[in-house]
């Protein structure tokens, strides 16, 4: 008897449906930004370089609301229920593999000195080659004598 009344709160499921203001403030701190608030969490979110869509924050959290935000994250997910509640185990879980998918945001470095994270320019791919590597049929381009 003591046994299945351990278990049965472990089994219990979270049906509440956070606002979708809640669920970007959870991101944020997924991706350690220090936000307060929905307001503030989609500020620091553009800051950082996501284009999130225009939603309202203080609605619930719905399927078609999370594929939004999702696609400005770079994961690509669909729904069949757009307006289908998305309960506080979902977006845990959600929140779990955008952990795993999400591209880290990159850190830069000020000081011009090379960081461990490689700037935008460094090693940047020859648009001639389309990044493979082999050059066929192009002619050799001139540093000095730009196109």
């Amino acid at each position: 008897m003591l046994c299945c009344a351990a278990v049965i709160p472990v089994l219990a499921v979270d049906d509440t449906v956070p606002t979708t203001g809640e669920f970007l403030r959870q991101i944020a701190q997924a991706r350690h930004l220090d936000a307060l608030n929905g307001p503030d969490a989609v500020r620091l979110l553009r800051e950082s370089g996501i284009q999130l869509p225009a939603l309202t924050l203080t609605g619930p959290l719905t399927e078609g609301r999370v594929a939004a935000i999702s696609r400005s994250l770079g994961i690509v997910v669909t729904t069949s229920r757009p307006d289908a509640p998305f309960n506080s185990n979902a977006a845990a879980a959600f929140l779990d593999l955008m952990a795993t998918q999400a591209p880290a945001p990159e850190q830069s470095t000020t000081s011009g000195e090379p960081g461990p994270y490689p700037r935008p320019n460094d090693q940047a791919a020859d648009p001639r080659n389309k990044g493979r590597g082999k050059k066929k049929g192009l002619p050799p381009v001139s540093e000095s004598d730009p196109v």
